[in-house]
């Protein structure tokens, strides 16, 4: 909120999350009378935004049906444009949506994104041309970027501090989970039915969702802060501004290093996307062979966030730090061995087939362990600690970021490996890898310090 002076105040009596003590921290901030909320909730957001992920998908898994469809006129230049159209409205809307969650309710405004989304997805599937396609997948972007600041602010207002990691481990998995089944279920509907009714799946996947985590979120769950109470019938948040809100985050230096790092750890997570030209181009393997060697990309990213939900978690928080500084280096040093391989392949000659598999799904899978957990979970714990009723705002104005760097990241690549070759694209992700990992650990570092100022200010509290 502003005070006179026109300045901003954090409600809390915090300032830029430098050396703050956050919400959580305070007795007077959860209900008196909070029932326990479901154990259930974590696995429950998990399950939507798997669901999330289906609506935008879909377009992805069934575009080459379109462009084999006569009557629409469609080829791969046109399907591009409605990618990159959508992928603008995705990240224009995250800083939108995330401010329109901290204003209302986040089971309403949940809900609401859902609903629009599949509404949208289904006139998608109704679509007769090309422009109907272009605008259709632009609004489908817009309830979709709003998805995960949406659930995150659930996490911070129905569930305790300690409960936090769970949830958003249980989200990420929910992620790749939704990613690697709607290739599963649209491409088994495209066998036995046209893109359209291929396309309605997706809908009507989460509008069972709708029906089934509510049961959980209304009927087991309650909210355990008074800012989400306040809520329930109406407006709420800091009260701050739209503008206040922006300028405070944007006056965090924690909040840039987190955001930059996890920026330079989606490159390495975004090479999914583009890896099976990488394994045919260098390789030369065949297109069976390189999708069953990039499924190591996100099978270590899941295998990363369980580890880390499971045991890093559960350590103190200078030990948590050391993982998670370790495993970004981690990263930075498999990108480097990649960088190397593929360097030699392309100057020496290419390896053994059986040889270059078995290095490069290795490779591929520890890429995705260190990305995973260092990806996740801190900058969502972070959106949380630092953002409190703004938290959303803070996920929403994160995600933006990322989205940039990922997709000028993307499109370097896509010319850098035409012009110059594959090595010279590894060397682009070591070098993001490198920063990221020490953007991480300036990150991690500072954590600590203020941890340890907190408890100070905590003891001394106490003394008085």
């Amino acid at each position: 909120m502003a005070t006179s002076a026109g300045t901003i105040t954090d409600p809390c009596s915090q300032t830029n999350g430098n050396g703050k003590i956050h919400p959580t921290c305070r007795d007077d901030d959860f209900t008196a009378a909070g029932s326990p909320t479901s154990c259930y909730l974590p696995l429950t957001l998990g399950f939507m935004y798997a669901s999330f992920i289906t609506t935008r998908q879909f377009f992805s898994i069934t575009q080459a049906a379109i462009v084999e469809d006569p009557k629409m006129g469609m080829d791969a230049n046109k399907c591009a444009n409605v990618v990159v159209l959508a992928g603008i409205g995705f990240g224009v809307a995250k800083v939108c949506t995330g401010l329109l969650v901290d204003l209302f309710e986040a089971r309403i405004m949940t809900y609401g994104f859902m609903l629009a989304t599949a509404l949208v997805v289904f006139s998608f599937s109704l679509a007769e041309s090309y422009e109907a396609m272009l605008v259709l997948g632009f609004l489908n972007s817009l309830p979709q970027a709003g998805g995960y600041p949406a659930l995150n602010k659930i996490v911070y207002e129905y569930l305790p501090p300690e409960r936090y990691s769970e949830a958003i481990a249980a989200i990420s998995i929910g992620s790749r989970v939704g990613s690697s089944g709607s290739y599963l279920i649209f491409g088994a509907c495209l066998r036995y039915f046209t893109w359209r009714q291929t396309i309605m799946v997706a809908p009507v996947l989460v509008l069972l969702t709708m029906a089934l985590s509510s049961l959980v979120l209304y009927s087991q769950a309650e909210p355990i802060r008074k800012g989400a109470q306040a809520g329930a019938t109406g407006t709420k948040g800091s009260g701050r501004s739209a503008l206040q809100k922006l300028r405070w985050i944007a006056g965090s230096l924690q909040f840039w290093k987190v955001s930059f790092a996890s920026a330079c750890l989606l490159v390495t997570k975004g090479f999914e996307a583009i890896a099976p030209l990488f394994i045919t181009a260098v390789l030369k393997l065949s297109p069976a062979s390189s999708a069953m060697m990039v499924a190591a990309i996100p099978a270590g990213l899941v295998v990363s966030v369980m580890v880390g939900a499971s045991y890093i978690d559960k350590l103190p928080l200078n030990q948590k730090s050391s993982a998670v500084i370790s495993l970004c280096t981690l990263n930075f040093m498999t990108s480097a061995l990649m960088c190397t391989l593929t360097w030699y392949i392309e100057t020496n000659g290419s390896l053994h087939a059986d040889v270059a598999t078995f290095l490069c799904t290795g490779l591929f899978f520890v890429l995705g362990f260190s990305a995973g957990y260092s990806f996740y979970v801190p900058q969502s714990i972070f959106a949380i600690d630092f953002g409190g009723e703004d938290s959303a705002t803070v996920v929403g104005c994160s995600e933006l970021i990322q989205a940039v760097v990922g997709a000028a990241s993307l499109k370097l690549a896509g010319v850098v490996s035409n012009e110059y070759g594959w090595r010279y694209v590894w060397c682009m992700i070591t070098i993001f890898g490198m920063l990221g990992a020490l953007s991480m650990a300036s990150f991690q570092w500072n954590l600590e310090k203020l941890s340890a100022k907190k408890e100070n200010e905590m003891a001394q509290k106490k003394s008085l």
